[in-house]
């Protein structure tokens, strides 16, 4: 559903800036095809921007059912395991830099999930 929102509010926006630069850059509308670089670059600029919140989002609901996992099999142990086999099989980077892992990832680190896992399971 978030998604869906954001994708409508980029093309409402989208569309909106694209106007004023057709206009701007003397395009004969929004259909002439020479304008479609404008388009890609609306729709790219709209994306960067938005991607960190649509990140966060995820990230949130990824760390929600983690807890959900450790409280439903009993502890981290299988958890844990699970993310560490994901980790060795996609080579992955286990502690990437923060303000990557805040702008460009859609899940959380592994170190960040099986610290939050071990932390779960020691509040019950």
């Amino acid at each position: 559903m978030s998604g869906s929102l954001i994708a409508a509010a980029g093309f409402f926006v989208t569309h909106r800036v694209l106007g004023f630069l057709v206009a701007r850059f003397g395009f004969a509308g929004l259909d002439d095809i020479a304008s479609f670089p404008l388009l890609v670059f609306c729709l790219l600029l709209f994306s960067l921007v938005t991607m960190p919140v649509s990140n966060g989002y995820s990230r949130r609901r990824e760390f929600a059912a983690d807890a959900y996992a450790v409280k439903t099999m009993g502890g981290p142990e299988p958890l844990v395991g699970a993310l560490e086999k994901l980790a060795d099989q996609n080579l992955s980077d286990r502690e990437p830099p923060r303000w990557i892992e805040w702008l460009l990832h859609s899940h959380p680190s592994i170190s960040r999930r099986v610290v939050r896992a071990h932390s779960i399971a020691a509040r019950k």
